[in-house]
């Protein structure tokens, strides 16, 4: 989509009943996982490397020459077995500016997650710190690990009524797509999905091909 400005963000949000992914959308926490990764292993990378899901494990098997499956078990363990990590992860550019909005506007709004329910205590403290005014029944997080985080996601944008979704992720944006109504705004700058383009999504990219952020959806979605 071409960055026009479609509308007021009073208008925008009177429309649309809106909901943010967690990772990639609110939180910036590829950057400290890239940085471990880095720490442990004595590499190089950069936060705009990763381009794809599971980046770390195909940084893994070229890094060192490892099965898929070792390589694997190095990415699960720096995103699913380290809380910690993911606790020292910043804002997302615009995330405390446009959440902040909402709140002040008393806009109740869904953080809809697919994190293992065994970071739902570190999920809290982290908007606890850094954004206190997203409240605990804000946060909609995985009771257990049974159901796929993606199918879970489009499961409560149904239950919530969610109408517009701020999504980071391909995969997740294409079940979300396919199996609710809501209009999913695509923080992404690959465009295979870009035949959903229209009512069912909008796909916000960076400034040269920098990670896109909530600050350039504003910039995209918004008339001054």
């Amino acid at each position: 989509m071409s960055k026009e400005k479609l509308q007021s963000p009073e208008d925008f949000f009177k429309k649309h009943k809106i909901g943010f992914d967690h990772d990639g959308v609110i939180a910036n926490t590829r950057t400290p996982v890239v940085d471990e990764y880095n720490r442990i292993f004595r590499t190089n990378h950069t936060v705009d490397e990763m381009r794809e899901y599971r980046t770390l494990a195909r940084w893994a098997e070229e890094d060192f020459g490892i099965s898929k499956k070792a390589a694997l078990e190095i990415d699960n363990y720096l995103w699913f077995k380290r809380p910690d990590i993911l606790l020292r992860a910043r804002p997302m550019p615009g995330a405390v500016e446009i959440t902040k909005q909402l709140a002040d506007r008393k806009i109740f709004f869904p953080i809809i997650t697919s994190r293992l329910p065994s970071y739902r205590q570190s999920t809290f403290e982290w908007y606890e710190e850094k954004m206190p005014w997203i409240k605990r029944d804000q946060i909609i997080i995985r009771e257990n690990d049974k159901m796929k985080g993606e199918i879970f996601k489009a499961r409560m944008i149904g239950l919530l009524g969610v109408n517009a979704f701020f999504e980071d992720a391909l995969h997740h944006a294409e079940v979300i797509i396919n199996h609710t109504d809501a209009l999913v705004i695509l923080l992404n700058n690959d465009s295979a999905l870009d035949d959903f383009i229209g009512d069912k999504m909008i796909r916000i990219v960076g400034d040269n091909n920098q990670p896109p952020t909530l600050h350039d959806a504003q910039n995209t979605l918004f008339r001054a």
